[in-house]
């Protein structure tokens, strides 16, 4: 005779098994690639990347799909500019 189980316990080992997919499936994911930006406003950065973006796009690229930016501006103060760049290799690490 084969082996049997009883209901209760087959919904509560598939009950377990569906919670516990989406999190091994979320762990697996890697992480978003991070284009790191620094310019001097947020209006020259727009302009300045509307044609890259239009070329990323154009082979496959999504933003927030399968990259994202990450901006810094000087906004004309120079010698912030070590700092903010600093800023963007510190979260490309992470």
């Amino acid at each position: 005779m084969g082996a049997t189980i009883d209901r209760r316990k087959l919904m509560a080992a598939l009950g377990s098994a569906a919670v516990a997919w989406p999190m091994t499936a979320h762990a697996q994911q890697q992480a978003m690639p991070v284009i790191g930006h620094l310019t001097v406003t947020p209006e020259l950065a727009q302009r300045t990347l509307a044609g890259f973006r239009k070329g990323l796009a154009e082979l496959g690229f999504v933003e927030g799909q399968n990259f994202r930016f990450e901006f810094r501006y000087h906004n004309f103060q120079t010698g912030s500019s070590p700092g903010l760049m600093a800023e963007l290799v510190d979260k490309r690490s992470r």
